[in-house]
């Protein structure tokens, strides 16, 4: 019986160790610097020509699910956001029944929801 609970107790902690670590896992973040394992250089000694992505996307509304009590959120391009979250180079400002409000290099414009019938 002791062995019983020397056993569950051991798989409580190491639960609990899992879910701690879960949350506090660090997601790296290049900041559109050059990917280290990718070269530069072919094997034959041509330079390689690495366009840099500009940041710009197409957004795509997919959905909103809007909460009056501020717990709002929308699918964009398949991510779902909160406010103050970003994609690419924007960041959502503010989320409303029919539409999202977002920044986008510093201008704020806002993306309507299609309605289909």
């Amino acid at each position: 019986m002791k062995r019983k609970f020397v056993v569950i107790l051991l798989l409580i902690v190491m639960i609990a160790a899992y879910v701690i670590a879960e949350e506090d896992a660090l997601i790296y973040d290049s900041g559109k610097k050059k990917n280290p394992f990718i070269p530069y250089v072919t094997n034959d000694g041509q330079l390689i020509n690495i366009q840099e992505d500009s940041g710009d996307i197409k957004l795509n509304l997919e959905g909103i699910f809007y909460d009056d009590k501020g717990q709002s959120m929308v699918i964009i391009n398949g991510e779902i956001l909160k406010k103050n979250d970003t994609l690419g180079n924007i960041k959502i400002v503010d989320i409303k029944k029919d539409s999202v409000v977002y920044a986008k290099d510093g201008t704020i414009l806002t993306l309507y929801a299609e309605r289909k019938e």
